[in-house]
């Protein structure tokens, strides 16, 4: 008779003879399944070898080492190295897009040989086919990787109002761009969901009504996020800032940093970058300081009201002094003496300036203006009157 303790352990073990295993599955006869014996192993690392072949190891290693000098020696062939260097050339894009296709050819092949691997080892997979699922998602994500940076390359050097190469990104380059990267992946989902219906063995149209299912239900719990891209669009069709710009909307001013489809990030005067919001921006009265070709200096002056019988001197002395800083001296420099006040001599010099305003060289400009005014109204012997409030 056997005893209690020994009678426990072959019933958990399924009775009857006791099996053949390892030490690891006497002491736990739980995993006594996926305990793998080393004959099993060792065919399955004999498959392994067997289906790895040299020559496509060689050609994708041959393909991730030699890209990049090749295309360089390209380059040197047809003088093309001194168009333009190798950092901002086409070759280079093609010599990374090469390389990322090596690493997705190995990553694939690492796969695949993974895969019988695991079926010779009696791992369930629950597909045969896992290899071809993962090569009809990778292959086009890296064509449209390629591609994509192939358009950003192009349109860096689309003719603009600023030159060959406009350092801001001129609007109509950066809607191009939002409409090639919409375009693109619209192309790669439509690729990617065709391949796997012919993996699958499942209609396209089927894919697509799931898909727009989905789309559906992701719509719906993504509104706010989605409101910001489409708002993101309507800015960059709107033209109303680019990035590299100084703009100005509510509580907010400084530099446009970056221009993403969710939001955006300004560099404010006291050096902090903050977020906004595309929506934001959008619904906001926006001023775009950059685009401001010329600004505006006007103030009113006070004079003692002594200074009378000498207010013509006055006032060409103070013309004379903002004149040389306006944009022209004839039409954009207006000193008048206005009116006359219980207390003060009225005088408005109005003036058009060559630099934007809110800009530091503008501020610049305007201390350099009040000094000039004060000193011609010091000149003329006359004088500012000061603040009363005696009534006559």
């Amino acid at each position: 008779m056997r005893p209690p303790l020994r009678q426990h352990a072959l019933a958990v073990r399924g009775g009857g003879a006791e099996p053949d295993l390892h030490i690891a599955g006497k002491l736990f006869p739980a995993l006594r399944k996926t305990v793998i014996s080393g004959e099993r192993l060792s065919e399955a690392l004999a498959k392994v070898l067997d289906a790895a072949a040299l020559a496509d190891l060689a050609v994708i290693a041959a393909l991730w080492l030699l890209a990049d000098p090749l295309l360089r020696g390209w380059r040197r062939l047809h003088r093309e190295a001194r168009a333009a260097p190798w950092d901002r050339s086409f070759a280079r894009l093609w010599a990374r897009g090469l390389r990322r296709l090596a690493a997705t050819m190995g990553a694939l092949y690492v796969l695949d040989l993974g895969c019988l691997a695991a079926q010779t080892m009696g791992v369930p997979l629950g597909r045969d086919d896992v290899p071809l699922l993962a090569a009809s998602f990778l292959y086009p994500v890296w064509f449209g990787r390629l591609a994509s940076n192939i358009k950003r390359r192009a349109l860096r050097v689309y003719p603009s109002r600023e030159g060959p190469v406009a350092p801001n990104g001129d609007g109509k380059v950066l809607v191009y761009d939002r409409l090639c990267d919409v375009a693109l992946a619209v192309f790669v989902a439509v690729v990617i969901l065709e391949l796997l219906s012919l993996e699958l063995g499942v209609a396209f149209a089927s894919l697509v009504a799931v898909s727009g299912a989905s789309s559906v239900v992701v719509a719906l719990a993504c509104q706010e996020p989605l409101k910001h891209v489409i708002n993101g669009l309507l800015l960059t069709f709107s033209d109303k800032f680019r990035p590299g710009d100084e703009i100005s909307f509510g509580d907010v001013a400084g530099t446009v940093v970056n221009w993403g489809w969710f939001d955006t990030k300004i560099r404010q005067y006291n050096e902090r970058t903050v977020v906004v919001p595309n929506g934001q921006i959008m619904n906001a009265k926006l001023i775009n300081i950059s685009r401001q070709r010329w600004g505006q200096y006007k103030t009113e002056l006070r004079l003692r009201l002594e200074d009378g019988p000498i207010m013509d001197e006055v006032v060409a002395a103070i013309r004379a002094a903002v004149a040389p800083h306006a944009i022209s001296r004839d039409r954009n420099v207006w000193v008048h003496w206005r009116r006359i006040d219980r207390d003060a001599l009225v005088v408005v010099v109005d003036v058009k300036l060559p630099v934007p305003s809110g800009t530091t060289a503008y501020h610049e400009l305007v201390e350099r203006l009040n000094a000039n005014i004060v000193r011609a109204i010091k000149e003329a012997e006359a004088d500012l009157c000061l603040p009363t409030s005696r009534r006559i």
